[in-house]
C-alpha cells in the first residue's frame, strides 16, 4: 500500500480517476474520446513523465525515480496542452507514500481483522474501512468495489459513496448511494435511508445542480426523520428545501 488517496481528473462532467496501488500502479477510468494521456509526477526533487496509449492502467516503473516516504507528490494528467489537471482547480491530485513504520501498523491491523474468523464479505468490508480511516482511499475503493459484487449490503455501498465524494467523483458516489438506499429500503433500515438521502440531496443540490432530485430526497429525509422522531434533521432538511426554491 503506497499512496494515500485516489487521484482524480475531472473535466466537462466526465471523470478520469487514477489510483495508486501497492505496486505503484496508476489505474484510471477512461475519458471518452481520448486514447492518449500524458502523466506527470512532480515534487520539488522529482520529475517523471509517461505517455499512456489506449489503456487505463500504468505501472510506476522500477527504473523511475524513487518515491520517498513522507514526501508529497502531485500527479498531473494531460490530454492536450489545454486540457490538463494543472489548469483546473481540482483537488485530490496530491499523494504521499507510506513510511515503513506506517505500513507495518496498517498491515498489523489488517492481520488482526483477518484473524477474527469472519466470512469473506465482512472481513473485506472491515479492511476497506480500515484503509479509509487511514486515508488510503485508493486501496479502500479497490477492495470495496471488489467485495460489493458479492457482499451486497447498505454499509459497503454507502462507504463507497463517501469515499468517491472525498476524492471529488460525485457521479460514482451517486451510483453507490443509490444502491445503498435501495438496499436500506429492503432491510427497512431507516437510519441507512436517512444517511443516503441526505448525501444524495447534497450531491444533487451542490454538485450536479439538480434541484428537483435534491428536493425529492429532502422530502424523503423529512418523512423518515418524522418517523424516527429526529426533529433536528427535520429542521435542517426543511431549511435546505427552502433554499432550493
Amino acid at each position: 500500500m503506497k499512496a494515500r488517496s485516489l487521484l482524480s481528473y475531472r473535466r466537462a462532467g466526465r471523470s478520469y480517476s487514477l489510483s495508486v496501488h501497492c505496486s505503484d500502479g496508476w489505474k484510471s477510468r477512461e475519458v471518452k474520446d481520448a486514447s492518449t494521456y500524458l502523466l506527470k509526477v512532480r515534487s520539488p526533487e522529482l520529475s517523471w513523465t509517461a505517455t499512456v496509449h489506449s489503456k487505463t492502467e500504468l505501472q510506476y516503473p522500477d527504473n523511475a525515480p524513487k518515491l520517498e516516504p513522507g514526501q508529497s507528490y502531485k500527479l498531473i494528467v494531460a490530454i492536450s496542452d489545454e486540457q490538463n489537471s494543472e489548469n483546473e482547480s481540482a483537488n485530490g491530485l496530491g499523494f504521499s507514500v507510506l513510511s515503513s513504520k506506517e505500513r507495518k501498523v496498517v498491515l498489523g491491523e489488517q492481520k488482526q481483522l483477518e484473524s477474527l474468523g469472519l466470512e469473506e464479505g465482512p472481513t473485506q468490508y472491515l479492511i476497506g474501512y480500515l484503509y479509509a480511516s487511514r486515508g488510503l482511499n485508493a486501496e479502500a475503493i479497490q477492495r470495496l468495489e471488489a467485495v460489493s459484487k458479492k457482499f451486497m449490503v447498505p454499509a459497503t455501498e454507502r462507504l463507497l459513496g463517501e469515499l468517491y465524494m472525498s476524492v471529488e467523483l460525485p457521479r460514482q458516489a451517486e451510483v453507490h448511494y443509490l444502491k445503498s438506499l435501495e438496499l436500506s429500503k429492503k432491510e427497512q433500515d431507516d437510519e441507512g435511508q436517512l444517511r443516503c438521502r441526505l448525501a444524495l440531496a447534497t450531491i444533487y443540490s451542490r454538485v450536479l445542480g439538480n434541484s428537483h432530485a435534491a428536493g425529492e430526497h429532502l422530502e424523503g429525509v423529512i418523512a423518515i426523520a418524522g418517523k424516527v422522531g429526529d426533529d433536528v434533521t427535520i429542521t435542517e432538511a426543511r431549511k435546505q428545501l427552502s433554499e432550493l426554491k
